[in-house]
């Protein structure tokens, strides 16, 4: 692809050698280490000050022949030795840049590479322009997935957009510059908007234990998007007692519409070992005890182990849930409904709407460029488009930061939702499924 012209013309253009021929075949399975590689190279080439001298950023294969330059290359640590396996083969005016593995640090290394400096006004916008970066690269390959090109990166309108943005962030334009950003994540949802209109949806999932702390909980109360907050009712009252300034923060939260609260019984027994009876107590001791640490109880059931059962749509139903999350978090399988989401119907007829896909994992890197496939895997199979995201309070990546502000700023990749409001949203929209009381026993010899 050809990099957009910088904006200064005596500044080089700006390009990042991505390890794939084209982005139809970027490669897929990356690992943590070479992910984390990856975006900060990427992410770190969209400083404001850098988009301002340089241009938007373009791209190029690392086993490729560069670009007619000038420009400067900044190639990702891990794809380092593609680049220098052409040796004499770079042209003089190509500058190669190894990206260290901090987005800052490429920034900083960028701008000096530039005889720019690295300080002033713009650097409160970068995270903002690293999240724009990201959803572009993001949408690019979505747009692949869903068997459409729209191109952005060879866009002169996105480019003109994106380097206006970067010149008043520079020149400390705050309300022009927070406009034009808009108009940049403005044109990305138009771009999927034609390429594969219908709507997605994101949830994000934070696990509670009474191990959290306020250090680790911060980042998540923080975060600029709806969230689903995970405990079962004994962990929430220990947190209470430890820390009831994190319950303080969530019920902030949850009052102002932008949190919810999943959970169950204390301890999250293995319901398929429980007798009914056993199991209406739990979910009856487990109501007390939210009601008198958090002023409610959850409207939406999970757990992070306990398996399943097929007691439980009419039990829920019975205790007032008006959904649940189908999955665990221990890694122990269940049925798969084939779906993501669903309308579970249980014994006796019972049924209650639930979200069903395994959530993605979002402590390492390759969960977010993995990101693309599993929207498009959504949007071809299920009647609902929805992705999980699942993570211990304080232990997402990094680069889940910057699709949260993504999400803060548009909804290209889709619109982030609580669980509660994703079922009300959906209602009578999920896949039906039953599983008989026999299906889920066999998973519980396989935690």
């Amino acid at each position: 692809m050809t990099p957009s012209q910088p904006a200064d013309a005596a500044a080089p253009r700006l390009v990042v050698f991505l390890p794939c021929r084209s982005l139809d075949d970027f490669p897929r399975r990356l690992d943590d280490g070479e992910a984390d590689d990856l975006l900060a190279a990427w992410t770190g080439a969209w400083h404001p000050r850098l988009v301002a001298a340089c241009g938007m950023p373009g791209w190029a294969g690392a086993d490729l022949p560069p670009p007619a330059g000038p420009l400067l290359g900044i190639v990702p640590r891990s794809s380092s030795h593609r680049v220098a396996a052409r040796g004499d083969a770079t042209p003089g005016d190509v500058r190669i840049l190894t990206a260290p593995a901090d987005p800052e640090a490429v920034a900083a290394a960028a701008l000096a590479a530039v005889d720019q400096a690295a300080v002033g006004s713009a650097d409160r916008w970068a995270d903002d322009f690293r999240a724009l970066g990201l959803a572009v690269l993001l949408t690019e390959l979505l747009a692949r997935r869903m068997r459409t090109q729209p191109r952005l990166l060879d866009s002169t309108e996105l480019a003109g957009l994106v380097t206006a943005a970067a010149a008043a962030a520079v020149e400390g334009r705050d309300d022009s510059a927070r406009a034009a950003l808009g108009a940049c994540f403005g044109h990305l949802e138009a771009a999927r908007a034609r390429f594969y209109p219908v709507d997605a949806w994101l949830v994000d999932l934070v696990l509670l234990a009474a191990s959290t702390t306020p250090e680790h909980l911060g980042r998540d109360c923080a975060a600029p998007v709806p969230l689903g907050f995970v405990a079962d009712a004994g962990s929430f009252e220990a947190l209470a007692g430890r820390h009831p300034e994190i319950v303080a923060a969530i019920r902030r939260r949850i009052d102002d519409g932008t949190a919810s609260i999943c959970g169950g019984p204390a301890g999250d027994p293995v319901l398929d070992a429980c007798t009914p009876e056993e199991i209406l107590a739990a979910f009856a001791d487990a109501g007390s005890v939210w009601e008198r640490v958090l002023g409610r109880r959850p409207a939406v059931f999970a757990r992070r182990s306990g398996g399943g059962s097929a007691l439980l749509p009419g039990v829920l139903t019975g205790v007032g849930y008006a959904g649940a999350v189908w999955g665990t978090f221990d890694g122990a399988p269940l049925p798969d409904p084939h779906a993501g989401r669903i309308a579970w119907e249980g014994t006796a007829g019972a049924t209650i709407e639930a979200l069903a896909r395994p959530p993605l994992d979002v402590r390492g890197a390759a969960s977010v460029l993995d990101l693309p496939a599993r929207l498009g895997d959504a949007m071809d199979r299920d009647h609902v488009a929805v992705v999980t995201f699942a993570h211990h309070a304080g232990t997402a990546n990094r680069w889940h930061a910057l699709v949260r502000r993504i999400g803060a700023w548009s909804t290209a990749l889709g619109t982030f939702v609580t669980p509660d409001d994703l079922l009300c949203r959906t209602a009578d929209a999920g896949t039906r499924v039953s599983f008989g009381p026999d299906a889920f026993t066999p998973f519980l010899t396989m935690k």
